[in-house]
């Protein structure tokens, strides 16, 4: 991609900072690195509960002397156990972003109506192939904007609250084949 936009601090080890029986918080401290030349403290609480089940809390503090530009967001790969293009999927994006050939944003967003990114009605996604961002989200009362993937026994569900403005989309449809055993792929 020849940018700091994926992954900027993956491969990184955080430190345990608070651990309590149903949660833990990680910190790292960024101090800048290719591509991305500012300072952030940045700490992580993941909060799992019987009602709720996963809450993710990031925060990111500027810790240099200049005006860091910031975002984040994270891949959460769902599944249910059987093959995507079978599954249903509804999304609460009424716009879209549309990319160049690098995946960076080119132009404004785009009304999903009457496009092949139209998932406001649920749909079973087939072999379309989806990499993008999602905005203009329907949000419940609590401010959440719901995804949801069904597939024929199983489905699954993940909230964003009104902190995330987009949703990013990916079916996977560009991962690189597994290697031989012993070896990772890499989704991008």
């Amino acid at each position: 991609m020849d940018c700091a936009i994926h992954g900027l601090v993956r491969w990184t080890t955080w430190r345990p900072v608070r651990q309590d029986p149903h949660a833990v918080t990680l910190a790292y401290s960024l101090h800048g690195s290719t591509g991305y030349p500012f300072r952030l403290d940045l700490e992580v609480t993941y909060t799992l509960d019987a009602g709720t089940g996963l809450t993710v809390r990031l925060v990111a503090r500027n810790a240099g002397t200049r005006p860091a530009p910031y975002a984040h967001g994270t891949h959460p790969y769902l599944t249910v156990g059987e093959p995507l293009d079978d599954c249903v999927l509804p999304l609460p994006g009424h716009r879209y972003q549309p990319v160049d050939a690098r995946m960076l944003p080119s132009g404004p967003t785009v009304d999903v109506s009457r496009t092949e990114y139209d998932f406001t009605t649920p749909r079973r996604i087939g072999t379309q192939a989806i990499d993008v961002a999602f905005t203009g989200l329907d949000r419940d009362a609590d401010g959440r904007a719901w995804v949801r993937l069904q597939g024929s026994r199983r489905a699954t569900r993940f909230w964003l609250d009104e902190a995330q403005p987009w949703l990013e989309v990916y079916t996977a449809t560009r991962c690189r084949p597994p290697r031989a055993a012993g070896a990772s792929a890499s989704s991008r």
